[in-house]
């Protein structure tokens, strides 16, 4: 008798099993043509991030990791409220997020249009799986933020924590070096830390990673947040290291190691090495069972047909839509037409319409990128990643500006240094967009949604910059805010 019960106890098991995983299998297919319906509805920006995926770059490389990851813990983790009377709150949220979608479309802000994907994934598994259900997964379907390109904001304030941390590991072990800025000079080279030397793809990576644990392990809350600030703070940390023993290698080999010029791999076995511990623990918590229940997304065909108008309310208006733009008038007095051209005198110019400037005969020399929005397809402020070609480097400074009058002109200001080390850039450069002036790139970027909404088509950006042979651009400031006063430039 005890081995007849014996054997059917791991039939049942086995039965069991078979059962989860099937269960399993039909929630993934059906995520599967949850998120196929999403992406094929708003196909335009469900490319560009596809895109940005395969290209594998320092931002989004584990994109395509993190969606199969999200989808697999929605599968697991699905259940459906039980059946009740159409409410029309998701209804109705659903249309207005796809109408917002409509709005960040139509005024090219790609990484907003990106984001509002996630609520609206969010709010069309709440149409087809109820509230409790949906306020039971919402944590899971935050996981998608580590696939969205937001993450590169970061990129400059790690730089610059990367390079402080590295500067004191290297005054600590007595290296032959001068450091100034991103700019580690050796006796025979230079290594400069740029915006892909952040380390944003390990920081990501490791967040993501500690935010799967969290959401799929059984624990203590102390015990997962710690493993979150303890990802956070290795993530971070591996790329300190990463770029001190490119330094020590490039140090000890005479620049010769072909380290310095290809670490992509190096970096990541550095990464793997020091994130090992979290992995280890991480991987001894217990994993959250799967859910048993089934869904039926064909449950309420009355639900499922107001939900899909809901969806393709903004597509659909981006579909008829043919807004036509204008020109702007524009006075220009005394600024030379410089045929926008893409570099000039170690400037990096985005793509715009015109570029104009005073350049001749003047100490200091002014430059002014002008553009207008002609069609949906074109930003109204382009993109522009890289202000300064490599042959200068921003470095940090205390004495300027340090008057009020320079804030009143909502301009950024920067001292920058030649490779040579032995002449100085002194840059202000101030942003208009649609009348908003500011001296941030950011805030100019997001102006453009009130200047499109209200017909005013332009973009300016005035630079004006002096070089010197002196080491600071205190008595430079009166001259650069005088010149950025001076400008005749106007647009309406």
């Amino acid at each position: 008798m005890q081995v007849v019960a014996y054997t059917l106890c791991l039939f049942t098991l086995r039965k069991n099993c078979q059962e989860r995983r099937k269960t399993l299998q039909v929630k993934l297919f059906q995520v599967i043509a949850i998120f196929g319906l999403i992406g094929f509805t708003f196909y335009q920006t469900a490319f560009a991030l596809i895109g940005r995926w395969l290209k594998f770059d320092e931002l989004l490389s584990h994109g395509l990791v993190v969606i199969a990851m999200t989808g697999y813990l929605l599968a697991k983790n699905l259940n459906q409220d039980p059946e009740k009377q159409l409410t029309p709150a998701p209804i109705i949220f659903l249309a207005l997020l796809s109408l917002i979608w409509f709005v960040f479309k139509t005024l090219n802000i790609d990484i907003l249009e990106q984001l509002i994907l996630i609520p609206i994934l969010a709010v069309t598994l709440w149409c087809l799986i109820g509230t409790r259900s949906i306020c039971k997964i919402l944590p899971i379907i935050a996981l998608l933020i580590f696939a969205i390109p937001i993450w590169g904001y970061l990129a400059k304030p790690l730089v610059f924590l990367s390079t402080q941390a590295v500067t004191s590991l290297i005054e600590l072990t007595n290296l032959t070096a001068f450091i100034e800025g991103n700019r580690i000079s050796l006796p025979f080279g230079v290594l400069v830390i740029a915006d892909g030397c952040s380390g944003i793809r390990y920081l990501t990576v490791a967040l993501a990673i500690s935010y799967y644990l969290y959401i799929d392990s059984i624990g203590s809350l102390k015990k997962k947040l710690f493993l979150i600030l303890a990802s956070f703070i290795l993530g971070i940390v591996s790329n300190w290291v990463r770029i001190y023993l490119i330094t020590l290698i490039a140090y000890e080999s005479d620049m010769q190691s072909g380290l310095v010029k290809d670490h992509e791999l190096f970096g990541w076995i550095v990464f793997a090495l020091m994130f090992s511990p979290i992995l280890y623990f991480g991987g001894r918590l217990r994993a959250k069972r799967q859910s048993t229940g089934t869904i039926d997304l064909l449950r309420n065909r009355r639900a499922l047909t107001f939900m899909l108008v809901s969806l393709l309310v903004g597509p659909t208006l981006y579909a008829f839509n043919s807004q036509n733009y204008t020109a702007p008038k524009l006075s220009l007095v005394s600024q030379a037409d410089l045929k926008n051209i893409a570099t000039h005198d170690d400037f990096i110019f985005p793509k715009s319409k015109m570029l104009v400037g005073n350049i001749e005969n003047s100490q200091v020399k002014s430059l002014s990128v002008i553009n207008w929005r002609a069609s949906n397809t074109e930003d109204l402020v382009p993109y522009w990643p890289q202000k300064f070609s490599k042959k200068w480097i921003e470095t940090k400074t205390l004495d300027w500006p340090i008057n009020n009058q320079t804030n009143k002109l909502s301009a950024s200001f920067y001292r920058l240094s030649s490779s040579n080390l032995k002449l100085k850039r002194c840059v202000a450069i101030s942003y208009e967009t649609g009348g908003v002036k500011t001296s941030s790139y950011v805030i100019a970027k997001l102006a453009q949604i009130p200047a499109l909404l209200l017909d005013k088509n332009y973009f300016i950006a005035h630079i004006v910059y002096v070089d010197t042979k002196l080491s600071t651009c205190k008595s430079e400031t009166t001259r650069l805010v005088e010149a950025l006063q001076n400008l005749n430039i106007s647009a309406q």
